[in-house]
């Protein structure tokens, strides 16, 4: 019996040492953001090869025979940067623009306290505007400046950033995504970052393919989880990537149909995938106190709630509520503010002129003439991290405080105004109410009740929900053809998006959102276009900060929202220009510079913008489409009590002018 079973049992043991030895191990998978980390160092590597090339052939530069060849080498130089900027901004936003791409202005050092100290500007956008100047040759000894700058600083950022890609996570790859879909929307094809060049369109291809093919490490596993998100992503990706590189003009490439239909789909399903995938987001990963200004968990660029207000104004969690928000707008249109008891927030900023008056300048106190400058809008204005026309204030709670003790405007102080709003139970009964914890602790009838409660009413003045808003997130399907050549132009040739960022069209920069910007314009005293004088208005480097005190910010003034612009003329911060084709007519010949106004720090580039008539007849009735007035809170229809026989008893809302 033992000899019979011992062939079958030899047999049995052949075929499992067979099958054990025939068995290949299978490859080792990797986790998808390990793979594109490896594919980044892969990447950055080239890009320093690129720069490093850029320098030879730059420092090496002596007559217009050479120019050619370094300006292909720009170009080279900032393709490849194009294949790692979603990651190399996300890892390290702040070497990033100093160094590396930064905006071609020069700024002020920031470790500098009483001796400002001038930072050139440095990286591939100063080197790309002098590369494509025609004065390159006599800029030839700046250039080289810039040239060793970026050489003797990018080693540095490759080492950081080669260190960084093996820490890189799949919830910071798929943040990463999301804000190079915006930088492209908002700066890529915009042409922000390369307006000399006229590579504009070939940077964002290039950018864009990248996303795809990152995006593609998990999608094979996404379409385990959801087919059909999957192949939606992915479908989006392929025929965002195809429309790119069929529509290389920049001046005829139809941004709005490449957002509504590839970009901004993009958007909501990178968040989609990512919530599929099961990742951690940045709600789990990182603690409350550093979120972001962009509310990631939002599906869509140019909703109502993509910014956040609570980033700007610094509000805890549920500390913007109803009850509060209407503390704040009691207060904005009561007059017991002022000293005089007859002007209150209301009677510079109208809700039915978008909270501006209407005025060249505004009125003063006891209408005795008027303040320096008009009244700027206050819808959308929490998003900002400066505020006021000469960026004095850095906090949207402490703007009041610069008209409270105005002596043309309220000339009065906090502890004057909490005395009276004591005298109102109604108001006490309010402050106590919005404010339940401060009651602990003493009065909330104060100086910060009152700041804070303000600061919740005017960050809920947004207005986000415009027909062209609409329109991009694809809720409404149709739109007028000149409102569509607007947005294009404003986006593109016009050159209106690089100052005034998509979505809220305002100085704020994207794709972080964190810093808002003022420029140099030359703004004239009169709309005089042959015989031009200056305003005299100093602007930011008078706004009281010591690093505002400097040449390179004299005259310079905050970038506001073009949002509701129909309703907030005249314009500018004098009033200057009474209509939107004055205005247009000053930005299409080159600012002040076109009219005659020699500026040397004038931020707004001087070249005309060579618009036709009909070309800005698109652009104004695109900027007058963003008008939405739907969800602002107008004046109440009475104010809180004071005890019968007071002075402030019978006062009217919103004050006497």
């Amino acid at each position: 019996m033992r000899r019979l079973l011992y062939p079958v049992v030899v047999g049995v043991v052949l075929l499992v040492l067979m099958s054990i030895w025939s068995f290949s191990p299978p490859k080792e998978t990797l986790q998808p953001s390990k793979a594109i980390g490896q594919t980044y160092v892969k990447y950055m590597a080239e890009f320093h090869q690129k720069v490093e090339r850029l320098y030879e052939i730059g420092i090496a530069l002596e007559n217009e025979a050479d120019v050619e060849a370094f300006r292909a080498a720009v170009i080279d130089a900032r393709n490849a940067y194009k294949e790692v900027e979603f990651l190399a901004a996300y890892l390290d936003e702040e070497f990033t623009l100093l160094y590396i791409n930064g905006a071609p202005l020069p700024k002020i050092d920031p470790q500098t306290e009483e001796a400002l100290e001038k930072l050139e500007p440095e990286g591939l956008q100063i080197i790309e505007e002098l590369a494509f100047s025609d004065e390159i040759l006599e800029e030839k000894a700046y250039l080289h400046a810039r040239l060793k700058k970026i050489k003797k600083e990018l080693p540095t950022f490759v080492a950081f950033q080669k260190q960084q890609s093996s820490r890189i996570s799949d919830r910071m790859v798929f943040e990463a995504l999301r804000s190079g879909i915006i930088r492209i929307i908002t700066l890529g094809i915009t042409g922000f970052d390369t307006p000399a060049s006229g590579n504009a369109m070939t940077e964002a291809a290039i950018s864009f393919s990248r996303l795809y093919a990152t995006s593609e490490q998990y999608l094979s596993i996404l379409e385990e989880r959801n087919e059909i998100l999957a192949a939606s992503l992915r479908k989006h990706f392929e025929d965002g990537v195809g429309y790119l590189k069929a529509n290389q003009d920049f001046d005829t490439f139809d941004r709005m149909h490449f957002i509504r239909t590839y970009a901004n789909p993009i958007y909501g399903e990178l968040l989609d995938a990512h919530m599929a995938l099961g990742y951690p987001t940045m709600r789990e990963a990182l603690p409350a106190s550093m979120q972001e200004a962009v509310n990631y968990f939002n599906r869509d660029i140019f909703s109502t709630d993509f910014l956040s207000a609570s980033y700007y104004v610094n509000f805890e969690s549920g500390e913007q509520n109803p009850i509060r928000i209407e503390l704040g707008r009691m207060l904005f249109y009561d007059p017991v503010l002022s000293d005089n008891n007859d002007g209150s927030c209301a009677s510079c900023h109208d809700p039915k002129k978008a909270f501006t008056d209407g005025k060249v300048r505004s009125v003063a106190m006891n209408k005795e003439g008027t303040v320096s400058r008009n009244s700027p809008s206050l819808v959308n204005v929490a998003f900002a991290d400066r505020f006021f026309h000469d960026l004095r204030s850095r906090e949207l709670e402490s703007q009041v405080e610069h008209v409270v003790f105005n002596q043309k405007e309220f000339n009065t102080t906090f502890i004057k105004i909490a005395n009276r709003l004591r005298e109102s139970p109604e108001y006490v009964e309010m402050f106590n109410k919005a404010f339940p914890g401060v009651k602990k602790y003493g009065d909330p009838v104060g100086k910060h009740g009152i700041n804070s409660a303000l600061a919740s009413y005017v960050s809920s003045l947004n207005a986000l929900n415009s027909p062209v808003d609409q329109y991009l997130r694809g809720e409404k399907e149709e739109l007028d053809e000149s409102i569509k050549r607007g947005f294009n132009l404003f986006m593109g040739k016009a050159a209106c998006a690089t100052c005034h960022f998509a979505p809220v069209f305002n100085g704020t920069v994207p794709p972080k959102f964190h810093e808002s910007e003022g420029e140099v314009l030359g703004v004239p005293t009169a709309p005089d276009t042959a015989n031009a004088t200056l305003d005299d208005d100093p602007g930011r480097q008078k706004s009281g900060f010591i690093r505002d005190n400097h040449p390179i910010y004299l005259n310079a003034f905050k970038t506001p929202t073009v949002r509701n612009i129909e309703m907030t003329g005249p314009y500018m911060h004098n009033g200057v220009y009474t209509s939107l084709e004055q205005v247009m007519d000053f930005y299409n010949r080159g600012g002040g510079y076109g009219i005659g106004i020699e500026l040397e720090n004038q931020t707004l580039p001087p070249d005309p913008l060579g618009l036709t008539q009909q070309e800005i007849t698109d652009v104004i009735n695109f900027m007058e489409a963003l008008t939405d007035t739907v969800g602002l809170v107008g004046a109440p229809g009475r104010l809180p009590s004071f005890p019968e026989g007071s002075i402030y008893h019978k006062r009217p809302v919103g004050g006497t002018y």
